[in-house]
């Protein structure tokens, strides 16, 4: 605190700080907040990232308004319970799990709680003007108190334990929404949310999805790790859907994404899909995921010239001339293929990442013109000789185990961490 002051003077430094209205003391190693209890004028508190466990001291800060303390050893929330001038209060990463002391906080528009062990949130039912509530990363399982809160615009539920969402039907306002990593199945509640911009929905239960065809005003969807095989319902997201993810579900039939114009993010990782056709028209593209499908030609993906990252790892791709013309990728994905001639690579000058782990790969002279490369994998290759490598300056990583080379000298700079073996 006498370093915040500027002097060695305690009376001096109490009379400067008493003035305070906002205050940060960030990642501190501050354990006693003691010194603080005089600083009633303080609206703006940030005491983040410390060693706090005893929050009585700021009982009295009664003007606060704004109050961070993320990442602290927090379990007693009763000394906040009269800091009623709060509007925003952010408690991440703390040992929470009584939610009593926040019952009277009825101004809170923006309370965040994640990772903590709370199972109980039936006292945020009185806070209703909250907007923006994040609660991922807890025990919670049952979400009935949140119906009443119907000023939410921002609603954070991931990684919990949440099976029924029937209490989000009342919360039309929400733009964002996010039920990651639960038990969800039923998404029929979310049909009235039309306000939905934002919807994170990877890795519960889902094989239907055609409760989402109202939600016409998404730009992003996450339905990764689902159940999912029939996505024609998702066709009415065409118009402002700009970032679209279904890896790990069971799709093969991808042919309704052919109308989706605005995309510019878009995965199918881990399904089942063998021809990549529907994709051509998608020409906004920037990121592409195919990873882990059963593709064999990728012809049609080279009018996609707008790509700067796509994933093609685990296919049964041996061709890759039709990826020539991609000049502004900055990362490409091709191991565990087929794959014997990547002259192809060769002008593809961009590029910072490329991955050509287990193919066919004996001639690597391709790949010395690719200057900006900072990341290269060949492991499990057929390659000979890697001193063609030598004028990739920029490189720093270099994989090339199980490869028969036969001079294992590292032929770029000595910062580069070269593998020879796993």
């Amino acid at each position: 605190m006498l370093k915040k002051a500027s002097t060695t003077d305690c009376k001096v430094a109490d009379r400067q700080l008493r003035d305070l209205t906002e205050l940060k003391l960030d990642n501190a190693k501050i354990k006693n907040l003691q010194p603080l209890s005089s600083l009633t004028k303080l609206t703006k508190l940030s005491l983040n990232s410390n060693q706090i466990v005893d929050l009585r001291p700021l009982a009295l800060l009664t003007n606060l308004t704004e109050l961070s303390l993320y990442s602290n050893q927090i379990t007693d929330l009763r000394p906040l319970g009269k800091l009623n001038k709060l509007t925003s209060l952010s408690l991440i990463d703390n040992k929470i799990a009584d939610l009593s002391p926040l019952a009277d906080l009825k101004d809170l528009g923006y309370l965040a709680l994640n990772s903590n062990q709370i199972a109980d949130i039936s006292k945020l039912s009185s806070l209703d003007r909250l907007q923006s509530l994040s609660l991922s990363y807890n025990q919670i399982a049952d979400i009935q108190p949140l119906a009443v809160l119907t000023n939410l615009t921002l609603l954070s539920i991931g990684n919990n334990q949440i099976k029924d969402i029937k209490s989000l039907e009342s919360l039309v306002k929400l733009t964002s929404l996010t039920l990651s990593n639960n038990q969800v199945e039923d998404l029929q509640p979310l049909s009235n949310l039309k306000s939905l911009m934002s919807l994170e929905l990877s890795n519960n239960k889902i094989g239907d999805t055609k409760h989402l065809s109202a939600l016409t005003e998404l730009t992003f969807l996450d339905l990764d790790d689902n159940k999912i095989i029939d996505i024609k319902p998702l066709s009415a997201l065409k118009k402002n859907l700009n970032s679209l993810s279904l890896a790990n579900n069971q799709i093969d039939n991808f042919s309704t994404l052919s109308s989706f114009r605005e995309l510019t993010y878009l995965s199918l990782a881990s399904n089942q899909i063998k021809d990549p056709k529907p994709i051509e028209s998608l020409t906004k593209l920037t990121y592409l995921d195919l990873e882990n499908n059963q593709i064999k030609e990728v012809r049609t993906l080279s009018r996609l010239d707008r790509l700067t990252d796509l994933m093609l790892e685990g296919n049964q791709i041996d061709n890759i001339q039709p990826l020539s013309n991609l000049n502004n990728l900055e990362r490409l994905t091709l191991g565990k293929n087929s794959i014997k001639d990547i002259k192809n690579l060769s002008n593809l000058s961009r590029l910072q990442r490329l991955t050509l782990n287990k193919n066919q790969v004996k001639d690597i002279q391709p790949l010395s013109s690719l200057s900006s490369l900072s990341s290269l994998d060949l492991a499990e290759n057929q390659i000979e000789d890697i001193q063609s490598l030598s004028s990739l300056t920029k490189l720093e990583r270099l994989a090339v185990s199980e490869n028969p080379i036969a001079n294992k000298s590292c032929p770029v700079k000595t910062t580069t961490c070269c593998r020879f073996w796993e």
